[in-house]
């Protein structure tokens, strides 16, 4: 190294990307530059951080790119600190980004890719979300508690509804549609949610326990033409009380249905 110009300590971090946590226009994000071999200019990303519910109210709009110091920043992630982990009471611990925040509606940038652990949670007054084309998951509780949510459009670029209790109290929750690639219905998914009336289209296998516990379902429509080869299946329990619901199936298949195993 006797011919290098100079020589220069750097910290541990040397190798590790540079963050800044920064509020932009009344939103909390984590910056963050990564540098890249081969690359003059660093890559700059930025994810929507863990934001003040005495703060934040209203309508929000997040947009595909912030500014910062004269550098710009591509949004690209909402901020979560759960993993995987649940309580004895099966609910994930830890707080959402967004969570029990005062906001009206927000729209989401075609940048975010998934909605995490409840993002949501307890939004009281949300009543409008906008989810761009390109959100492929959505993650347990995302908007679990949300109150005054009465319609939300699921993109069809969603392949995966996982972890439980999505929409559960969810009381003003009228209408909802479920993609074609989604293929599970998970544990407590529209537990006491608004939704009156539900159907299952043919890409459904599988509805987890307690799936509309408590709901106002009055009909649910049973797209399958077959139960015998098992095309789906679910537990006993995925109501609280079936008295006062229609169920709708498909011409020619009421002679054969197996009500034990079906409702």
């Amino acid at each position: 190294w006797f011919y290098c110009k100079s020589i220069t300590e750097e910290g541990d971090d040397y190798y590790q990307p540079k963050t800044i946590s920064v509020n932009i226009d009344g939103i909390n994000y984590i910056l963050k530059e990564n540098t890249v071999e081969g690359q003059d200019e660093p890559v700059r990303t930025a994810t929507i951080g863990q934001q003040n519910p005495k703060l934040l109210s209203g309508d929000i709009v997040i947009h595909e790119k912030v500014s910062y110091a004269n550098k710009e920043y591509d949004v690209t992630d909402i901020f979560t600190s759960i993993l995987d982990f649940y309580q004895d009471d099966g609910e994930s611990s830890g707080a959402g980004a967004f969570q029990e925040c005062a906001i009206t509606s927000i729209c989401l940038p075609v940048t975010i890719k998934t909605i995490p652990t409840k993002t949501f949670y307890g939004c009281q007054q949300l009543k409008s979300v906008t989810l761009p084309e390109g959100i492929t998951t959505i993650r347990a509780g995302a908007f679990a508690n949300c109150s005054s949510l009465e319609a939300i459009y699921l993109p069809e670029t969603i392949t995966y509804m996982g972890g439980n209790y999505i929409f559960r109290n969810c009381t003003s929750l009228k209408k909802v549609n479920i993609p074609n690639q989604v293929t599970s219905l998970s544990d407590e998914l529209f537990m006491n949610s608004g939704i009156e009336t539900f159907i299952i289209p043919q890409n459904i296998t599988s509805i987890g326990w307690a799936c509309f516990a408590f709901t106002h379902l009055k009909n649910i429509k049973i797209c399958h033409k077959s139960y015998s080869d098992g095309s789906i299946s679910f537990p006993e329990d995925i109501f609280s009380d079936i008295s006062g619901i229609t169920l709708i199936v498909p011409e020619g298949t009421k002679a054969s249905l197996d009500r034990k195993s079906v409702v």
